[in-house]
């Protein structure tokens, strides 16, 4: 996405590759509804070599547009569900009371922990990195 326009497939094949870890991507994909491609490979570049790690280039694109990938969609329907009547003897047989304040207390006694992370948005959109803009 960063050097060519991707196809419908491969946009898709993107998107469903993402996991929660991705924060680049997300970042990059939000940056580009704002700012064009062009400065995005710019900042991105400096970024990574600011990070000390290795920088995206085109040759790397290249490389990569080389490969073939076969895609295949599958659709299938859901297994149906068993059957939920919603009968319940009394309200006494959930036991819900004794479960709620478990989790209250097991909630008030965990340790939360801060983890200091590069906001890659931030680093795309704001500012300038270079004279190169």
């Amino acid at each position: 996405m960063l050097w060519d326009q991707l196809t419908s497939e491969e946009f898709l094949l993107l998107l469903l590759s993402l996991k929660d870890s991705d924060d680049m991507k997300f970042a990059f994909l939000k940056a580009n509804t704002l700012i064009s491609k062009k400065i995005l490979r710019e900042r991105l570049i400096v970024i990574q070599s600011i990070l000390g790690e290795d920088p995206d280039s085109r040759s790397k694109y290249t490389g990569y547009k080389r490969l073939r990938i076969e895609i295949q969609r599958i659709k299938r329907g859901l297994p149906k569900p068993k059957k939920f009547s919603g009968y319940v003897r009394n309200i006494s047989s959930l036991g819900t009371k004794s479960r709620k304040t478990r989790r209250i207390e097991t909630i008030a006694n965990m340790e939360f922990i801060m983890k200091d992370e590069f906001n890659w948005f931030l680093a795309l959109t704001v500012g300038n990195l270079s004279d190169q803009e």
